[in-house]
């Protein structure tokens, strides 16, 4: 990604603005870098496996994004300060936290809720237990 930009920051003696030329031309960046030691404390709790053994819901044999992974992506993306649903696609379809979070494929906001229409009360309960879990593992 190559973007340029010219600010004026402040005046010369003779009032005359200087330049200066912002290129933003390095690989693996990310404005979204403060939700890179997140995902790496969710790696060390071993969120999904956590996730994996307490959630019961079940997704149809055609299913393309894993329910794991999307409450991971809604979680990450609150975090970020997302608002809507459709902040979701926008922070979570970053390169850099795609490859950390190694998801590969990226619902669009109506999929996302589609599938927490999946949670009822007993999913709840078990994202509870699994909390309990977490916080076993912090404290």
């Amino acid at each position: 990604m190559k973007a340029s930009k010219k600010k004026k920051l402040k005046k010369q003696k003779d009032d005359t603005p200087i330049n200066v030329n912002i290129e933003m031309t390095g690989k693996n960046m990310t404005v979204n870098s403060g939700l890179i030691p997140i995902l790496n404390f969710m790696k060390k709790l071993k969120f999904s496996g956590v996730l994996r053994n307490n959630i019961s819901i079940e997704q149809g044999s055609n299913s393309t994004y894993d329910i794991v992974d999307i409450i991971q992506m809604v979680i990450v993306s609150i975090i970020a300060g997302a608002t809507a649903m459709t902040h979701i696609g926008v922070i979570c379809n970053d390169e850099v936290i795609r490859k950390i979070a190694y998801w590969e494929i990226i619902p669009v906001d109506t999929t996302v809720g589609r599938i927490m229409r999946l949670f009822s009360f007993r999913s709840i309960v078990e994202l509870t237990s699994s909390n309990h879990d977490f916080r076993s593992k912090v404290w």
